[in-house]
């Protein structure tokens, strides 16, 4: 998230796919090494308590420690920070050792770093955007 605090008009669900080893928007926030752009970025805890905040979830999440099935040497937790205002919750999918990749695919270039195999990005967001259609 570029911005210090998020103020939405209506709840808004979120899902957050990041990997711990991303050098372009560091997960521990800040500018990456490979940044193109130079940006700070806020870090994926903060982001993921501003979305929490504003969408009044309950501020721990339940957790779900997704193994490295695939023997790519990622590893992937889901937390859901549920019971927000109209059905709202905040998902954040960290995948420990992968870049800036889509999970579930290869990277189309190397320096990208690591991608995971273990869960796929297009179906965790297929599966979360049918349980929260846009109203």
């Amino acid at each position: 998230m570029g911005t210090e605090k998020c103020a939405p008009k209506r709840p808004v669900p979120v899902v957050h796919f990041h990997g711990t080893d991303d050098e372009f928007a560091p997960f521990k926030g800040g500018k990456g090494a490979k940044s193109v752009s130079g940006t700070g970025f806020y870090s994926v805890d903060h982001s993921i308590r501003s979305w929490v905040k504003a969408n009044g979830c309950k501020a721990e999440p339940t957790s779900i420690e997704i193994p490295d099935k695939a023997k790519d040497g990622t590893k992937a937790t889901w937390k859901t920070y549920g019971g927000g205002k109209n059905g709202a919750e905040v998902v954040l999918v960290t995948i420990e050792g992968a870049g800036h990749t889509w999970s579930g695919q290869q990277p189309a270039v190397k320096f990208l770093g690591k991608s995971t195999r273990n869960v796929s990005a297009n179906e965790m967001m297929w599966e979360f955007f049918q349980k929260h259609p846009m109203k």
